[in-house]
C-alpha cells in the first residue's frame, strides 16, 4: 500500500467519520472525502467525489458492504464506469453484475489486493479513459 501512495497517489472515496478506514486514510495523509457518522452521503460529498474521480487514473471499488448509508458510492461507481474510466473491482464476478447491473462488463474484477498492484505494473501507469 505504502508503495502505491508514493508511486501514484490516492484519494479516498467517500468515508463515514467512524469508519476506521477513514482514522487509517487520515493518519497516512491521503486526501479523505468525508460524511458524517450514521448519515446518508450528500450530494455535495456526491459532487466532490465525481469531480476527483473524473480526474483519476483509475478507480478501485475495495469491496466494501453496501447498506442504505453508501448506497450512493455505487451510483457514483456506476457512473464513472459509464463515463468509460477504468474502474477496478476486488468484488466476485456475480456480486459485481448484481451491483453495476448494465455498466458491470466495464468493471475489471481483481481476486485480491496484490492483483491490483499486478495490474498496475502490466498497465504501467496508462489505462482508458484517463
Amino acid at each position: 500500500m505504502r508503495e502505491l501512495v508514493y508511486t501514484f497517489g490516492i484519494v479516498t472515496g467517500i468515508l463515514h467519520r467512524n469508519d476506521i478506514d477513514y482514522s487509517v486514510a487520515s493518519a497516512m495523509k491521503l486526501t479523505v472525502l468525508a460524511a458524517e457518522n450514521f448519515e446518508p452521503i450528500t450530494p455535495t460529498a456526491t459532487d466532490q467525489a465525481l469531480a476527483l474521480a473524473k480526474n483519476s487514473s483509475l478507480i478501485v471499488d475495495t469491496g466494501f458492504l453496501v447498506g442504505t448509508f453508501n448506497q450512493e458510492k455505487i451510483n457514483l461507481l456506476r457512473q464513472v464506469a459509464a463515463e468509460g474510466r477504468s474502474v477496478f473491482s476486488l468484488r466476485e464476478a456475480g456480486q459485481i453484475a448484481a451491483l453495476y447491473g448494465t455498466e458491470a462488463p466495464a468493471i475489471t474484477a481483481l481476486s485480491c489486493a496484490s492483483a491490483l498492484q499486478e495490474a498496475l505494473a502490466v498497465g504501467n501507469g496508462h489505462w482508458g479513459g484517463a
